[in-house]
């Protein structure tokens, strides 16, 4: 992904307005621990900064082309929030970069 591009995700996903939730998705953070408020469960705003701070900090992520809606370009990767398992993510990339939500689990492996 273009370093331009990944920036402008990166700003989409912690802008309430940049950023929504996609069809399909299985998203829910509530299922999660959250790791600054551990007694607590992610919020949907929390899933995003995880999002963002992941990216920010250049974690891995994989590109792909989604199969609904076909070839939409969208990323993917796992990541640690407080404790394994690990957590599934996936971010559907809109037009002007728009960030949308289509998967936020833990994962199944």
């Amino acid at each position: 992904m273009h370093p331009d591009t990944l920036r402008q995700l990166i700003a989409s996903c912690r802008s309430s307005r940049s950023r929504v939730l996609g069809f399909p998705r299985d998203w829910r953070p509530h299922t999660i621990r959250n790791p600054h408020l551990p007694s607590m469960p992610l919020t949907d705003a929390a899933a995003w900064e995880l999002i963002a701070d992941y990216l920010e900090a250049g974690g891995g992520y994989h590109e792909m082309k989604l199969d609904v809606p076909p070839g939409a370009p969208a990323i993917c990767f796992e990541t640690l929030a407080i404790e394994p398992p690990l957590v599934y993510v996936k971010v559907q990339i809109g037009a002007r970069n728009v960030a949308i939500g289509r998967s936020f689990h833990l994962s199944g492996r």
